[in-house]
């Protein structure tokens, strides 16, 4: 997206020409819309209509939203979606599912703003930092449009941001002269961003302290500002009484900082470990520290749960979160006496409680429940095969008085690493983390789903495959876990296609690869 096609898209003529054809193919109204930027409008319309979920013919904004909508606050009221910001945006329910809450928030990352947007919700004022110009302009108007007025957006690096919030003078030094002849360090020779930082650093500092229900504003500064200082600075700001406690006592500024890096390095490829990205928050994690009571970094789904306590020590959180089955983030949530304070009154996996200096591990699956345990637990042993299993691995027919149930854990669990103690504090029989839970009870939980199991035997191929043939089953749904074969190869040696009425599940059962086949309750 370029400037002016963002200048487009919110005009009058260009809301309206993505309103009109939010019901079509973005491939058709690429082909025969004839106003300007053409591309821009159908790019519109097909990510409004992934933002919704929708895209059938009637949809349009302001209408219902489709089952599983990524963001659907952003099609009601019709936002600008750059392609790229949207496909690295979090999902909507798993941002508003964070529960973190306070007087001043700063999100390091605004990106296309999902994030800053939901914790507007929980913080009194949000300040959201975006590096790239095009990217702070869309969630400015963005913001204006969700009615979020409590977000500020900066334009800079993280980097820069955080030096300015730091400084090198004392903060009561720094909030004196704020609040007397309010010179921002530099001077007039300043670059228009340094100056717009700077101040803006005094703004919170000066607002911080004072802690007053009068919002402070540009009156507060000395005359000369420039545009870009003026813009930054606009809006009236003010925090709640926390903060001012907070900072007068030498504590940090902000009570929460939210930084998603970037995994893309410049060529666009993946980067996979953390301090490869950007920011760094390794790197950065000392003056995060100090400046805010809890520090949240969002990571890749396929980050190593392990890997949090090595980079940032003792007392860290680190939390696995699900949502429409799939893993979608690890958070890891570090910093000051306040982390994990949001989820103290959450019932423990662990039977003994966590001390705040230890680092723990949270499962969560949005909308469902979480579970927490300590990460310094010990190993898990895989427990003896339970007697009802042995029965059934004997080739006894399952009976009703012998009934068994099979559980998927929640791949939340799964990727905590936390599935088998999970599973086995239920009473349910799991080799691992990665295997099913199988129990001759229902389970009272919502992490996993549950199945009826309708036979247990041995993996025998030939067995299995003929069975299925005198059936007249040509197609079966395979699920696979702590299992040598993929499903494409199950298929194959089964004689049988991938998809069909019958489900069967291929795991492991005390070290013997077995197949189970079962049925919805």
């Amino acid at each position: 997206m370029t400037f002016e096609e963002f200048d487009f898209l919110r005009s009058d003529e260009g809301r309206r020409a993505v309103q009109e054809n939010l019901a079509a193919d973005p491939v058709a109204v690429a082909m025969r819309y004839r106003g300007p930027f053409a591309a821009a409008v159908a790019t519109q319309v097909k990510y409004l209509q992934r933002a919704g979920g929708r895209g059938g013919a009637g949809d349009g904004v302001g209408s219902e939203v489709g089952a599983g909508a990524k963001l659907p606050s952003y099609f009601r009221a019709g936002c600008i979606i750059p392609s790229l910001a949207f496909e690295q945006s979090s999902a909507e329910a798993v941002a508003a599912a964070r529960t973190y809450s306070g007087g001043l928030c700063i999100d390091l990352t605004c990106g296309l703003g999902v994030d800053a947007f939901c914790l507007s919700r929980r913080f009194g004022r949000v300040v959201a930092v975006e590096r790239d110009p095009l990217l702070a302009a869309v969630a400015r108007y963005n913001f204006s449009l969700l009615g979020a007025d409590n977000i500020e957006v900066i334009e800079g690096s993280a980097e820069e941001f955080l030096a300015a919030l730091a400084g090198e003078a004392d903060v009561a030094a720094t909030s004196r002269a704020a609040t007397q002849d309010c010179a921002v360090p530099g001077g007039a020779d300043c670059g228009e961003r340094s100056v717009a930082f700077a101040s803006l650093a005094l703004l919170l500092r000066a607002s911080a302290v004072q802690a007053s229900s009068t919002a402070l504003g540009l009156a507060s500064f000395r005359p000369g500002l420039t545009a870009c200082a003026a813009q930054a600075l606009a809006a009236p700001f003010s925090l709640s009484p926390l903060s001012a406690t907070t900072l007068t006592a030498g504590g940090p500024l902000a009570d929460l900082i939210f930084v998603d890096p970037d995994r893309r390095g410049a060529s666009g490829e993946k980067l996979y470990k953390l301090e490869d990205c950007s920011p760094d928050v390794v790197s950065l994690m000392p003056l995060t520290r100090s400046l805010a009571e809890v520090v949240a970094v969002k990571c890749s789904p396929l980050f190593d749960v392990d890997r949090a306590r090595a980079l940032f020590g003792e007392g860290t959180l680190c939390e696995a979160v699900s949502w429409g089955g799939e893993c979608k983030e690890v958070l890891i949530e570090t910093g000051g006496r306040r982390v994990g304070e949001h989820i103290a009154d959450e019932r423990l996996a662990v039977p003994r409680a966590v001390p705040r200096a230890v680092s723990r591990i949270r499962a969560t699956a949005v909308g469902r429940g979480s579970v927490v345990f300590d990460a310094a637990r010990p190993t898990a042993v895989a427990p003896p095969l339970p007697d009802f299993l042995s029965v059934a691995l004997s080739g006894a027919p399952l009976t009703t008085s012998g009934t068994l149930y099979l559980t998927i854990p929640d791949v939340a669990l799964q990727k905590a690493r936390c599935a088998a103690e999970y599973f086995s504090g239920l009473g349910a029989f799991i080799e691992s983390d990665n295997g099913f839970a199988l129990h001759s009870a229902i389970l009272d939980t919502k992490l996993g789903r549950s199945l009826k199991v309708v036979s247990i035997e041995r993996f025998s191929p030939k067995k299995i495959s003929k069975k299925l043939r005198d059936r007249g089953i040509r197609g079966i749904d395979i699920l696979v876990r702590d299992f040598p074969l993929t499903a494409a190869t199950i298929a194959r040696q089964l004689g049988v296609r991938e998809g069909g009425v019958a489900t069967f599940v291929f795991t492991r059962l005390a070290g013997e690869a077995v197949c189970i086949e079962v049925e919805k309750l």
